[in-house]
């Protein structure tokens, strides 16, 4: 802010700025449908901006960004006619009521950037186009939404230019917390929570940065799941998992786009003794800082549950195949309102039931 106006201007924006959801409105409002208001600094400053709705807080705002654009058009340092300018765009853009905004947007920052390209406050220019790219990749959904599939990598290679050109400007610093953005890694398990004895099974993974991941498989008891399943900060769940016992471990390469997207793939899961298991993974075996699990129980059996005016049914079947299995030892823990917890012990019949 080198000027006492500019002090006093930016006070008044950060009041005309605001929401105006609460005020009633007449029926000539005014509204930001003109695509002229995302032209250029200079363009935009000879536009004739009026309206009969002379209590809007958005035709105030603009008239200032005008006025403090104005004063600034003809300094020799570019400082306070790029951050006023850049303010007025971005404001533009969040209330604006036409189509093809981002399109209009764009061609006005790289318009802007490119006049000021010998100087090191074009990259804060070059920081809103690789923000805006970063919003139109994060739109990317495989077969649904490719469009922007691209865009992450087009951020990527604009923060490394800005950084390399003007490595101490404040563009450049924004761009490297971008990067960091772009470059977070992400990891998701998601697999079936009963799987068949000694059957393979398939694991869904959910990746972002990586080419490829260390996979365990951890035996665990009931009592050990319940206890990992009320544990919920990371470094106490990887502190318990890695006390459990390994029972398989393999390594599978993942498929790299470079695109700086999340990608899904399914990885085959090794046959499984009956019993709980945790599914690990993560990128190296000596450092997880970054890891995802899921647990899954290995048994042929399926309860299916239903009910009539007297009484809950509970079937015992084969997973495989669907038929009942009779005679099995069934425990139930259950409470009635708010007395204590109960236990019965039944035994299935011919078909597979208990009451």
């Amino acid at each position: 802010r080198p000027t006492l106006f500019d002090f006093l201007a930016h006070n008044a924006l950060e009041f005309y700025t605001t929401d105006e959801n609460s005020i009633t409105k007449p029926a000539y409002k005014f509204e930001i449908d003109n695509e002229q208001f995302l032209n250029d600094a200079k363009s935009f400053s000879q536009l004739d901006i009026v309206s009969k709705d002379s209590t809007s807080l958005q035709l105030q705002a603009l008239k200032l960004y005008q006025d403090l654009i104005q004063f600034h058009v003809k300094d020799e340092s570019p400082y306070a006619l790029a951050d006023i300018d850049i303010n007025r765009l971005l404001y533009v853009k969040q209330h604006a009521t036409f189509s093809d905004i981002d399109t209009k947007l764009l061609e006005t920052l790289k318009a802007e950037s490119n006049r000021l390209k010998s100087h090191e406050v074009s990259a804060l220019y070059d920081f809103e186009i690789a923000s805006l790219y970063i919003q139109q990749g994060s739109t990317y959904q495989p077969t649904i939404n490719e469009e922007h599939r691209w865009k992450m990598k087009e951020a990527m290679a604009l923060c490394d230019a800005v950084i390399n050109k003007f490595s101490k400007s404040k563009g450049a610093e924004k761009c490297q917390v971008l990067k960091q953005q772009i470059l977070q890694k992400s990891l998701q398990i998601t697999a079936e929570s009963h799987l068949p004895i000694n059957k393979n099974s398939r694991l869904l993974i959910r990746y972002k940065n990586f080419d490829h991941l260390n996979l365990k498989v951890f035996h665990i008891s009931r009592n050990q799941l319940e206890k990992l399943n009320k544990t919920y900060r990371k470094e106490e769940q990887l502190a318990f998992i890695n006390k459990l016992k390994v029972t398989k471990q393999w390594e599978s390469k993942l498929r790299d786009e470079h695109d700086y997207q999340t990608h899904s793939t399914e990885i085959v899961l090794p046959e499984l003794n009956n019993g709980y298991y945790v599914m690990f993974a993560s990128p190296d075996s000596d450092k997880e800082d970054s890891f995802a699990f899921a647990t899954v129980q290995v048994t042929n059996m399926a309860i299916v549950d239903k009910s009539d005016a007297n009484h809950h049914i509970y079937q015992v079947i084969d997973r495989n195949n669907g038929q009942p299995i009779s005679n099995a030892k069934v425990t139930l823990n259950y409470r009635r309102g708010n007395n204590t917890e109960q236990t019965e012990h039944k035994t299935t019949n011919t078909n597979g039931d208990i009451k």
